[in-house]
């Protein structure tokens, strides 16, 4: 019987990683035009909210053909081409996020006469188990004293002057619609520090671009602690810069992974949010490196004029650069904020850059005066297409 069950659960175990392992992959894919939209631009309040007009005409923003909808009938029609799972649609990009394993179907797609572009943000691979992209670090304790409305929040919000905000101009956000597009917002419909927020129906709307049928107050803390420093509203213990504001949550991030697609979920959300008229947006996100390196983001997808270095430590770093040529330079960044622009002067590979202060900060760039260059597969495969003779 012993010998029994551990079978059993060796092969249950190949079962849910097999499972894992052919999880469909995902495609971005763009369309050529929307000139069969059923969507016009003389009736805008088809697609956007009446807040959205309101704060667009206030801030002198116009509406454009980015703003239309994608055309539903190349949608339907894409969606018909082969086994495809709709997971996302971007009006500001003309396109769809698509998911599948028809890989016959996936490779007629770029022979549909209105798309115009196609690229993978996803690999069916099963996904890093990580417990968190963000550390759960100790800082230290608060410096100071616990002020009777801020709490232990007093510092960061006396930084900006945000407690002379509120106790002056009495602005705590009324009237704000804010959008926060993260990893989650565990606990957020439960917590006390919230509740003055859920009491009078500040939470507007809650969106999970990730996995559309979970809960967003079920997935992560990052979001949460995000909303906090904004929305929590507990005086002696934490109040935020806009306790009175109302607030949308959009999760868009998925902690477990890292690939493109999570950046097309952001810009999903960015739609959305803007769509329904907020007035700021609230993302502590980025995107450079992926689980699959050949995905990674480099240097060379930037203008390749200036390299820009800003310092976002309250610490003091040194950027240093190791050039064998013309491209040298050793600057101080003694505080946040500070920022160190470098317009490299002559063709150099690699550059190394180091910071004096924490040797184990390190970076290269490649300084090329021509597009000829590539990033390597994971195997170490590369393709530079239309190389001149010579």
């Amino acid at each position: 019987m012993r010998h029994l069950l551990l079978l059993l659960l060796f092969v249950l175990a190949l079962s849910a990683d097999a499972s894992a392992q052919t999880a469909p992959a995902a495609y971005w894919v763009q369309f050529t035009d929307k000139a069969n939209t059923p969507y016009s631009l003389s009736e805008p309040e088809a697609f956007l909210s009446p807040r959205a007009l309101e704060r667009r005409a206030r801030q002198g923003i116009a509406v454009d053909a980015l703003d239309l909808p994608v055309d539903p009938a190349y949608i339907q029609q894409l969606l018909a081409a082969g086994q495809f799972q709709l997971l996302g649609v971007s009006r500001w990009f003309n396109a769809v996020t698509i998911g599948s394993t028809d890989t016959l179907a996936l490779d007629t797609i770029d022979q549909l006469p209105f798309v115009a572009a196609m690229r993978q943000v996803a690999r069916p691979v099963q996904p890093l188990q990580r417990d968190r992209k963000w550390d759960l670090r100790a800082y230290g304790t608060a410096k100071g004293s616990y002020d009777a409305v801020y709490g232990a929040g007093l510092g960061q919000i006396a930084m900006v002057n945000g407690h002379l905000l509120h106790s002056l101009g009495g602005a705590r956000g009324e009237g704000m619609l804010i959008g926060v597009l993260d990893s989650g917002f565990d606990g957020a419909d439960s917590i006390d520090a919230f509740a003055p927020l859920r009491s009078r129906g500040g939470i507007r709307l809650t969106r999970d671009l990730v996995c559309p049928h979970c809960d967003v107050y079920q997935e992560h803390w990052h979001g949460r602690s995000v909303l906090s420093v904004m929305a929590a509203d507990r005086p002696g213990q934490l109040t935020g810069t806009a306790p009175n504001a109302d607030y949308v949550l959009v999760r868009s991030e998925d902690v477990h992974s890292e690939f493109p697609i999570e950046e097309d979920n952001w810009i999903e959300g960015a739609e959305l949010l803007d769509s329904l008229g907020c007035d700021l947006l609230n993302s502590s996100l980025g995107y450079t490196q992926f689980d699959d390196s050949t995905m990674d983001h480099t240097y060379a997808e930037l203008d390749g004029q200036t390299l820009r270095i800003r310092n976002d430590d309250d610490l003091l770093h040194n950027v240093h650069s190791s050039s064998a040529g013309p491209n040298g330079f050793n600057v101080g960044q003694p505080k946040a904020g500070l920022v160190f622009e470098f317009t490299p002067r002559a063709p150099e590979v690699m550059v190394k850059l180091g910071c004096d202060v924490h040797r184990w900060m390190t970076a290269f760039i490649g300084v090329m005066a021509h597009p000829y260059f590539a990033v390597t597969t994971a195997t170490g495969q590369f393709t530079i297409p239309n190389v001149p003779p010579g």
